[in-house]
């Protein structure tokens, strides 16, 4: 499958409202789409939706779902991601209606 070279409707409408919905945000951030892929220990890969930068430094990643989880796995390699890679700020978020989000940190 190839791989998307922009966020789809709920990336954007996430990256739309990452303001409110993110406690670290601030307007300086570079914020980037998929822009890295981790390697995880059991050798799997996990690439977030997105990364906030503050310079060299990552102030978050975030992983975005619609109200539906079509991929147990995807989630897995999240979760994964987050017990690996403790030094950087994880967020799941989850549009669960018109405009109601759950934003989890790790």
């Amino acid at each position: 499958m190839p791989k998307l070279t922009s966020p789809n409707k709920t990336e954007q409408e996430f990256l739309d409202r990452a303001a409110t919905l993110l406690p670290d945000f601030r307007p300086d951030l570079l914020v980037q789409f998929e822009p890295l892929t981790l390697i995880l220990p059991s050798g799997a890969r996990y690439t977030p939706d997105f990364v906030f930068w503050d310079g060299p430094k990552i102030v978050a990643v975030v992983e975005t779902k619609g109200a539906h989880i079509h991929s147990p796995a995807a989630l897995l390699r999240f979760k994964e991601a987050r017990a690996t890679f403790r030094h950087i700020q994880f967020y799941f978020a989850q549009k669960l209606g018109k405009d109601d989000w759950a934003v989890e940190a790790g």
